[in-house]
């Protein structure tokens, strides 16, 4: 290979790592978010009409949010942020999503 063609695999290699760097340090940096985050994350996922919440088993995204908030607050604040989100999408069977998103929680 041409000493051009080394020196610029270089330059990539010191941007990937530089990259790399910079996204674990966010990480770790990263603060917690508030419940009041959670909710709205959890409000925003939640796919629902005047009835019912209807995506509740499917959607990966919900798992991934709850694994976060398992991270991030204690478990007497789980209950709270699900019952709030349900609540806000003002649909008639709450007491049906809430008891599939507090067993989705509990994995």
């Amino acid at each position: 290979m041409k000493r051009t063609e080394l020196e610029r695999r270089q330059r990539m290699l010191k941007r990937v790592e530089k990259k790399t760097a910079a996204v674990e340090r966010a990480i770790e940096t990263r603060e917690p978010s508030s419940v009041a985050t959670y909710i709205e994350n959890l409000h925003s996922l939640l796919y629902y009409n005047d009835k019912e919440v209807m995506n509740i088993v499917d959607n990966i995204d919900i798992l991934e949010l709850f694994e976060q908030l398992k991270d991030d607050h204690p478990e007497k604040q789980w209950a709270a942020v699900v019952k709030k989100a349900v609540r806000k999408t003002g649909v008639a069977k709450k007491s049906q999503a809430i008891s599939q998103l507090t067993t989705l929680l509990e994995y």
